[in-house]
């Protein structure tokens, strides 16, 4: 099992490098033949890049201290009177300081990447926006597949490591010291989602008021300097903090699965690594949906997008169903109750196409493609009021069908497999992931493409062929924020029922001992 887990992994890993590679290879001034606009392309990527690193920097240091004071703590703190041989404290900082540097080194991964393809896909651009669009996914995949795969290989590494160091140390408890890995990847993304969040947004309505209102110059004009912070903000907030955020989401929900999982599967570790392989079969299942991504025109790059989450769905769906079956027992017993393998399976096919239904909802409510949305700007023509009115009430409106599928994707879970089916339900959704993140850093990527092709003087279809992309991704777009906050709010439920059950635990075991 754990093989299977670090070779997935390793795929993972290395389908990024490949990725990487083919993406960086591609000359930077390719295709431009006015020495004075490649000059200016060369000018405008490296300040970007510059920019970026200079936010991380400062961004990193603060990210230290706080990381050498959490650790201390949680050593100082964390102690179970029952296992007074073992130093809990010690080694939940372990994995804590493990989760807050591999969250750290997928948010820069992503955000290097991001400084390399922007300016690449721009001249890929001037070719066709098949090429331009081919260039600035395999940049997302990058994000995608590194961050997955680091993710799972920190899951198998810490706990290969405090599996040597605590040898028949019971299981539960193992997974508790665990927990601090899912812990460190959410501090992390705490002050990647916050702070890049907060100076991609100033950096963005700066730009636009000195520009647009004050100056009255368009949108990326080179002219205004603070467009290139504008661009910076997208790679450090959309692409660094988003995966700083997702990574500690995955980590946090399949650790809560572990601890609820070590209860009934301590002496089975095929089992009780069951969270952890549910994202490990995710990494080959993505890289064959990649193949389904073709754009030859404009119309192709919105069902490109969508079909990539589609694909993905539909193929982890069937694959995990022999994974289940394989994986587990037929029957097994947590808390006094009874569950079977199939209980568990139909618990993270919920989650898995809940996850799917929210993102379709929401872009039904955003796009427009959808008649709500054209319903909002027709009311437009009669003034501003109806105009709020209007998307205020589409908004109460929008929230309801999320609402209504949170609600029975926690209750049947719930109800087939208790807190358990809960926590592999959460993790469900997980198994898209990696095509998740693709598209999520595929947009800003494209986003800055646009700007670098407004900056440097490049012809309007540069720039028309640069905004399809980024169009029909914003399409895409409200799906996936659907599918985060829907994923927030099932993360927070798993995460209580770990501590529940953990809870529960605790008690048993103070009353047998007393």
């Amino acid at each position: 099992m754990v093989a299977i887990i670090i070779a997935s992994a390793v795929l993972g890993l290395g389908t990024a490098l490949y990725y990487w590679i083919k993406v960086s290879s591609i000359p930077l001034t390719h295709g431009i033949e006015n020495k004075e606009e490649a000059e200016r392309l060369i000018k405008i990527t490296r300040a970007i890049e510059l920019g970026a690193m200079a936010f991380l920097k400062a961004e990193y240091k603060y990210m230290v201290y706080f990381m050498a004071g959490f650790a201390i703590l949680i050593a100082l703190l964390i102690d179970d009177p029952h296992t007074p041989d073992v130093s809990e404290g010690i080694y939940t900082a372990i994995s804590f300081l493990l989760g807050c540097v591999i969250s750290i080194a997928s948010g820069f991964i992503g955000m290097r990447i991001a400084t390399i393809g922007n300016a690449r896909t721009t001249t890929a651009a001037k070719n066709s926006i098949a090429d331009a669009f081919k260039v600035a996914l395999n940049s997302g995949a990058v994000m995608g597949f590194g961050l997955v795969g680091l993710a799972v290989l920190g899951l198998a590494v810490i706990y290969l490591v405090l599996d040597a160091l605590l040898p028949g140390i019971d299981k539960h408890i193992l997974m508790e010291v665990m927990a601090g890995f899912g812990l460190g990847g959410s501090s992390i993304a705490l002050f990647g989602r916050v702070s890049g969040g907060i100076f991609t947004k100033a950096a963005d309505v700066g730009a636009d008021l000195v520009g647009k209102v004050e100056q009255g110059i368009p949108e990326d004009d080179p002219r205004n300097p603070a467009v290139i912070a504008d661009n910076v903000g997208d790679n450090v907030g959309d692409v660094a903090g988003m995966g700083a955020d997702l990574f500690g989401s995955c980590a946090e929900s399949t650790c809560a699965a572990l601890v609820i999982g070590a209860v009934a599967f301590a002496t089975n570790l095929e089992a009780l690594l069951f969270p952890i392989l549910i994202s490990a079969v995710g990494i080959p299942i993505s890289l064959i949906t990649m193949f389904s991504a073709r754009v030859k025109e404009e119309k192709d790059v919105a069902p490109a997008l969508k079909r990539l989450l589609i694909v993905a769905t539909a193929l982890s769906a069937l694959v995990m169903l022999f994974v289940t079956l394989w994986a587990l027992p037929e029957s097994f017993e947590i808390n006094d109750e009874i569950y079977t393998n199939l209980d568990v399976y139909f618990c993270y096919l919920t989650g898995t196409v809940a996850g799917l239904l929210v993102g379709l909802l929401t872009e039904y409510y955003t796009s427009h493609d959808f008649k709500p949305v054209r319903e909002v700007a027709k009311s437009s023509e009669t003034g501003a009021a109806t105009n709020i009115i209007f998307g205020l009430a589409l908004g109460y409106h929008s929230a309801t069908g999320s609402i209504l599928i949170l609600a029975v994707s926690i209750f049947l879970p719930f109800t087939l497999a208790g807190m358990y089916g809960v926590a592999v339900a959460a993790i469900g959704m997980l198994s898209t992931l990696v095509v998740g993140l693709t598209i999520d850093a595929y947009g800003p990527v494209a986003d800055n493409a646009g700007g670098i092709a407004e900056m440097t003087g490049m012809g309007e279809n540069i720039r028309d062929r640069t905004d399809v992309l980024v169009s029909r991704w914003k399409h895409n777009r409200g799906n996936r924020k659907g599918f985060r906050h829907w994923f927030c709010y099932f993360n927070i439920s798993g995460s209580l029922f770990s501590f529940s059950d953990q809870g529960r635990s605790s008690g048993s075991t103070g009353k047998h001992n007393g």
